[in-house]
């Protein structure tokens, strides 16, 4: 009986160990594959290059990305594209700190949207939204992940498909998308031009 429990036993201890080689072992960066970027120009809005970094902060752990300024009229977008290794360690994912720059910031809540990407109006997608007040306006950071084709707006959830590819030697580019607006929040048309024709990585 004792040996049928040690097979058991040294069989999970296994299991556990080759999970943690996938989670933590990335894809260099020279092996991932180019990104498909947005447009500098979607629906009116016209880009050119920079967003500031005191509403959209730099991630260091990105291994690389974009980072453009959309204006159409009086209003304007700031967008970031982060790029991060194909894996699941807790040093490898996109940073939650990162996401807005909501540091000495007060009331600031965490929650979804629901967006009809442009052309594909039975599809909704749900993206992660963070608002905050920071020297007296308020403000919101859209944002979203993509894993492959796969849009994910939570992080809980990003780390569970992470460990499935890891367990499945499955590789997958791995997008962190961030959109701000010098409104309260940036609006929807942009939204649905970016999911519809966004960041998604050439497989």
């Amino acid at each position: 009986m004792m040996r049928v429990i040690d097979r058991y036993l040294v069989a999970f201890l296994g299991l556990i160990v080759l999970t943690g080689m996938l989670v933590v072992i990335p894809r260099r960066a020279g092996e991932l594959p180019p990104m498909n970027a947005p447009s500098m120009e979607l629906d009116g809005w016209v880009g050119v290059e920079g967003a500031p970094d005191d509403i959209l902060p730099v991630d260091e752990r990105a291994v690389d990305g974009l980072r453009r300024t959309y204006r159409k009229g009086e209003a304007t977008v700031w967008l970031a594209v982060s790029r991060y290794p194909a894996a699941n360690g807790p040093l490898a994912r996109p940073a939650l700190k990162q996401i807005a720059a909501i540091r000495g910031a007060s009331d600031v809540t965490r929650s979804a949207l629901t967006v009809h990407p442009n052309g594909v109006p039975a599809s909704p997608t749900s993206v992660g939204v963070i608002s905050f007040r920071h020297g007296g306006r308020e403000r919101s950071v859209v944002y979203w992940y993509q894993l492959g084709p796969d849009v994910i707006a939570d992080d809980y959830a990003l780390r569970l498909r992470l460990l499935l590819d890891g367990l499945r030697m499955r590789s997958r580019g791995l997008v962190l998308v961030r959109v701000a607006a010098n409104d309260q929040r940036p609006p929807d048309a942009m939204l649905r031009a970016l999911l519809a024709r966004g960041p998604q990585e050439a497989r």
